[in-house]
């Protein structure tokens, strides 16, 4: 090994050019290792999955854990492979044990659903919590859901509350809609139509088409807000565009209670969203 620090006036021609031959190694093999990444990675986003296997394989047999990961995305998806639950949660199991939280979910999810192992929700929400420990999302996720349905786990909202704020203030739209239900029914929380407002409305932005459907019914009902039958019919339009079929009702069930001035603004800000997207 290179020593840390050298003393120029002792070392020597050899020891000089030895330590430069094993970084120039080190370089070289680093180098290769990358592009064996980007390759298989390449060739995953190109469809070709039989290939990315080829090349993700030796690197988890070595114990990579992103490696292991992927091979066993391949495994569960059955792209490349026959699908195979079993050896998909072998090498998820490799993974989550080296701390890869989507790892962790996943096997979290095998043991929830007795996926390629037996069925024990324990061995789940072991999995999930330490996902969750590792500030991954979705396992923050899938305990909140199990803290509101009490499974596994003595049921408790405010401990859902908890673990659906911090995965929707990292983004997480199932999460905020969660959330915003929470804070709407007064489950675990205060009932605070605001924050109940604040949540849907961050994942509707996000695309959440069940949040897009409560925002409607909120401001037909005038939850917490005023009445406004032109924001209920835009949101239930939104929701309608992604196949809501209550929301597809509720905006035909509206249109007759709005004048062809507001059905016309609706319409564009409608036309405004679809063409910029959530």
């Amino acid at each position: 090994m290179c020593p840390s620090t050298i003393n120029y006036k002792t070392m020597n021609n050899s020891s000089s050019n030895w330590c430069a031959a094993v970084f120039i190694l080190f370089l070289f093999g680093a180098a290769e290792t990358l592009a064996e990444v980007s390759d298989a990675d390449n060739a995953y986003d190109e469809g070709n999955y039989l290939k990315a296997l080829h090349l993700w394989l030796p690197g988890a047999e070595s114990g990579d854990a992103t490696a292991q990961y992927n091979v066993a995305t391949l495994y569960r998806m059955g792209r490349g492979v026959r699908a195979d639950p079993v050896v998909a949660a072998m090498w998820y199991r490799r993974a989550a044990e080296q701390g890869h939280a989507l790892a962790q979910v996943n096997l979290g999810r095998f043991y929830l659903e007795g996926k390629g192992v037996e069925q024990e929700v324990d061995q789940a929400l072991v999995w999930f919590q330490k996902a969750a420990d590792n500030d991954d999302v979705f396992g923050q996720y899938f305990l909140g859901r199990h803290y509101v349905m009490g499974v596994g786990v003595p049921q408790n909202y405010a401990q859902a509350a908890a673990f659906f704020r911090r995965a929707a203030e990292h983004g997480l739209s199932d999460a905020a809609y969660e959330l915003a239900v929470l804070y709407q029914r007064g489950e675990g929380t205060g009932r605070d139509h605001v924050e109940a407002m604040k949540w849907f409305s961050a994942a509707a932005y996000a695309g959440h088409v069940e949040a897009q459907f409560s925002i409607g019914l909120i401001y037909e009902e005038g939850q917490g807000v005023p009445m406004d039958l032109v924001r209920a019919y835009f949101w239930y339009s939104v929701a309608a565009t992604s196949g809501h079929m209550i929301g597809e009702n509720n905006r035909y069930r509206l249109a007759p209670e709005l004048t062809v001035e507001q059905l016309n603004s609706a319409r564009r800000s409608l036309k405004e969203w679809r063409d910029g997207g959530p």
